[in-house]
């Protein structure tokens, strides 16, 4: 038997300090906090001052990104991306808001609210980054990608007097993200006023979850380690995407920053590379911290993952991964290609990940097990519905940029 410390790296443990700790350091080197707050401020490139695209490509490295259209693995993953939007183009944009209900006693409206936003991120993501990449001079997502996203605007903005806590966070952070993400994207197609009302509901919502997370327990020591990623990575997008455009932006980022670096890279994944609670959050936590992660570098040039050399594991998923997709499956099942994963955490899950690590760490073996998902690019349908408003969960994990990274 392999002892499993030849299978994973001795227990990594960074070095940490407590703020009394830092303080105390501070003054014996004649260093003020004000001193060091400034020297650790993350701003905008001036380079992407007033540019859009900015988060994961720029209006210069889009003819390169199309190019590989014509590139037979690019190519095989271009055809799933554009068969997926073409089913988004013929679902209806979502016209009401699915308020809290207090009374909830079978946590119906919890889930038709999560799936409800997860049904329209995945939508409104996938549309918006797809027509980001189809030839500009024959673009037939684009009308779609702005219906969508200012419909998505509209309805969701009632959540900036919908008291945040942590059972909506996990929800509404997620539609916030793909707003900014087709804000940023769509931004040279939209009119002022456009631009303006998207910014309004981020600004909004923003401002009211940027007080959720100035708690201390948010995202930190104490909440749900997977969870924290997944709402803080988020609001550091929303960030990211308006740095520079409205005054709030820097604290939001400041605040994004702070929880994954005080809490979530040292501690929401186990040193072996896991989730304590399953296997399958390791996928979802990275996923979240590569959204944010990668638009911190390219938008900020701060590289988190220099800083936090250990903060993007790939060994779950050399053990995880057992078999293939086809690219024509509808609804996944559990354990069909990832040991012990739920029916929506088989490799099409994973896949997108497996690229940005074989990119990130240079190493082949994540791109091959990528191949075999043969429906990477393609949105994750799910056999998961509620049953009276049927809310259908989807999955979109940037497919488009994977395509982008091949």
């Amino acid at each position: 038997m392999i002892p499993i410390s030849q299978i994973f790296p001795a227990t990594y443990r960074p070095l940490l300090f407590t703020k009394a700790q830092v303080t105390l350091l501070l003054m014996m080197t004649g260093m003020s906090i004000g001193s060091l707050e400034s020297m650790g401020e993350t701003t905008l490139r001036p380079s992407l001052q007033g540019q859009h695209p900015r988060l994961y490509f720029t209006t210069n490295e889009l003819p390169e990104l199309r190019a590989k259209r014509e590139k037979i693995i690019p190519g095989q993953i271009w055809q799933n991306v554009v068969t997926s939007a073409q089913w988004c183009v013929l679902q209806s944009p979502r016209t009401e808001w699915t308020a809290t209900l207090t009374d909830d006693p079978q946590y119906e409206n919890l889930y038709n609210r999560f799936y409800g936003a997860m049904h329209d991120m995945a939508i409104v993501e996938h549309l918006a980054l797809t027509s980001a990449l189809s030839h500009p001079e024959d673009d037939p997502l684009l009308e779609a990608a702005r219906k969508w996203t200012l419909a998505a605007a509209r309805v969701w903005r009632h959540e900036a007097d919908n008291h945040p806590d942590a059972s909506k966070a996990y929800a509404v952070l997620r539609i916030m993200k793909a707003l900014a993400i087709s804000y940023d994207v769509l931004y040279q197609h939209l009119s002022e006023a456009e631009r303006a009302e998207i910014r309004t509901t981020l600004q909004q919502v923003g401002s009211a979850y940027h007080t959720f997370f100035q708690e201390i327990s948010t995202a930190g020591e104490g909440y749900n380690k997977y969870h924290g990623s997944a709402d803080a990575a988020p609001m550091g997008v929303i960030a990211l995407a308006l740095l520079g455009e409205i005054p709030e932006a820097q604290a939001w980022l400041e605040v994004a920053i702070e929880k994954h670096t005080d809490y979530l890279l040292t501690h929401a994944l186990t040193p072996s590379g896991t989730n304590e609670q399953s296997s399958n959050f390791c996928a979802s936590t990275l996923q979240y911290r590569i959204f944010f992660i990668e638009a911190l570098r390219r938008v900020t040039e701060r590289d988190l993952w220099t800083e936090f050399s250990h903060a993007l594991p790939g060994q779950m998923a050399l053990v995880a991964i057992a078999g293939g997709q086809l690219a024509n499956l509808q609804f996944n099942e559990d354990n069909r290609s990832i040991l012990f994963g739920p029916s929506y955490g088989q490799i099409n899950y994973w896949s997108p990940v497996l690229v940005y690590l074989a990119r990130q760490q240079q190493r082949p073996i994540y791109q091959y097990l990528t191949l075999w998902d043969q429906s990477l690019g393609s949105l994750q349908r799910t056999r998961y519905i509620t049953p009276h408003h049927r809310e259908e969960l989807l999955f979109v994990l940037a497919s488009t940029l994977t395509f982008g990274t091949m």
